[in-house]
């Protein structure tokens, strides 16, 4: 999975429990692209001195447990990459391209279609039959 050594399904009711048998000290960083992470949970996995980051909307009225944040010295910090400026962005753009080049990142592509078949590759997302892989719309 991406050269990471251990992996745990975020869909899984026990992830907190994969999570800490798999890194029993608590993680450093814990990313949250859902959305949808309590954050207590995300603390509860936590290493101390550990980093929190949001990247997607969050429900409401998230309850944060104020004092398990401070005594682990976590620090909870929210990025939206539409802030990132085109400098960042073009950055960003060259390491993963150079990665990708040399090889030390790689991604699944299941299909490569052309734009007019746009259709069908809509319909087989929402089947679910892409799941774990990308399709490319070539222009």
């Amino acid at each position: 999975m991406a050269g990471a050594q251990e992996v745990v399904d975020y869909r899984d009711p026990d992830v907190g429990d994969g999570i800490r048998s798999a890194v029993p000290d608590g993680v450093d960083l814990y990313w949250d692209t859902s959305g949808h992470s309590d954050p207590g949970a995300a603390l509860a996995v936590l290493a101390h001195g550990g980093r929190i980051v949001l990247s997607a909307g969050m429900q409401a009225h998230p309850e944060l447990p104020v004092g398990a944040t401070y005594t682990r010295d976590a620090t909870l910090v929210g990025f939206a990459i539409s802030n990132a400026t085109v400098d960042d962005l073009a950055e960003a753009a060259g390491a993963i391209n150079q990665r990708l080049a040399d090889g030390t990142l790689t991604t699944r592509i299941s299909d490569v279609l052309p734009l007019d078949r746009a259709g069908e590759a809509h319909g087989r997302l929402e089947r679910g039959t892409t799941s774990g892989t990308r399709l490319v719309l070539r222009p």
